[in-house]
């Protein structure tokens, strides 16, 4: 399993926010790395938009075909988060008496047909 970026504000900055999922610990975390400070209708285009990280420097379009969005980390790519979260990740319900595990970053179950599957 592999992270996803995106673009997001907090607490007056724009930052781009890396997801995944720890591999061992069932647990979703979430660091937020900021770029530029201003108010979030400034940026109201690009939240949620998906961006990639090369660098230190990022980009995104403002809306589909429209022009193109591109800045830089505040210290490039040395900038620490400003928030971390992290979230438990439930397991998903299964029939009774299956077996489960968390591993590789997924929830599997194990069946009797195929062994260890995703859940």
């Amino acid at each position: 399993m592999s992270g996803t970026y995106r673009i997001d504000w907090h607490d007056g900055w724009l930052c781009v926010v890396y997801t995944d999922s720890e591999w061992s610990n069932p647990v979703r975390y979430a660091h937020w790395w900021p770029a530029e400070r201003g108010p979030r209708e400034d940026y109201a285009e690009l939240i949620g938009k998906p961006t990639s990280v090369h660098n230190g420097e990022f980009s995104a379009r403002r809306w589909e075909n429209g022009p193109w969005f591109s800045s830089r980390l505040l210290n490039g790519g040395q900038t620490q988060p400003i928030r971390t979260d992290r979230t438990p990740v439930l397991c998903p319900k299964v029939r009774a008496g299956i077996e489960t595990r968390y591993r590789d970053g997924q929830w599997q179950k194990h069946l009797k047909t195929a062994g260890w599957v995703p859940a």
